[in-house]
């Protein structure tokens, strides 16, 4: 079972790949730091996912001070939301190849504010979520590409959970359809969850909200 919180599912070599990330606030100039072998795509992906998670993690704290209590700010309280702070973002690697595509960028975003939500909520992320999607400014989520290839992968990783943007859902069901794999198609029925935007994705990926434990 995978240990890490967030787990990435993106495109290498048109092949689904899953593998973690870790994310870290650290004081500098408010840039964003990004390592770990991406092109260009995946890094336009990345900094997208960043400025939504700037500009909405005040009213992610609101939509979760139902579930957690907002305590005394910690000392990486500030985070995200002050000037002086980088967000350095390292992606593991997977031999030499590269990261491309716009799939990184749900799970970015959610990595980024899981670890602000814990510093501000003391709310905590659930271990081996594996998320893919494209996210805009407005915290939508766009289909990706190759979804079968990206479930395989996350389920080889021992993921403990699946989320996929919604308007990928026919590609479940069409694979649901056509496969003969009942080992395979029995985990997705239970592992696999769609999101329409950034809200949904999170619900599932902190804990005490909705989906899997």
């Amino acid at each position: 079972m995978s240990h890490q919180e967030i787990v990435c599912l993106a495109m290498m070599r048109d092949k689904g790949v899953a593998f973690g990330m870790n994310v870290r606030f650290v004081h500098g100039t408010g840039s964003v730091i990004i390592s770990g072998n991406l092109q260009k795509s995946s890094m336009e992906a990345v900094t997208v996912a960043v400025s939504w998670a700037h500009l909405n993690v005040d009213r992610i704290c609101q939509w979760m001070d139902g579930s957690f209590a907002v305590m005394e700010r910690d000392s990486e309280a500030e985070t995200i939301i002050e000037p002086d702070r980088d967000v350095a973002i390292h992606f593991d690697s997977i031999g030499d190849l590269s990261k491309e595509g716009y799939s990184l960028g749900a799970a970015t975003a959610a990595a980024v504010l899981g670890r602000a939500l814990k510093a501000l909520c003391h709310a905590e992320l659930k271990k081996g979520v594996a998320i893919t999607g494209e996210v805009n400014l407005r915290g939508d989520l766009l289909p990706v590409s190759d979804i079968q290839g990206k479930v395989v992968a996350a389920k080889e990783l021992g993921c403990s959970m699946v989320v996929i943007p919604e308007a990928n859902k026919s590609t479940i069901t069409d694979l649901l359809e056509c496969s003969t794999n009942n080992h395979l198609n029995d985990w997705i029925r239970h592992h696999v969850f769609t999101a329409k935007d950034m809200i949904d994705v999170l619900g599932y990926s902190v804990q005490g909200q909705y989906g899997q434990e």
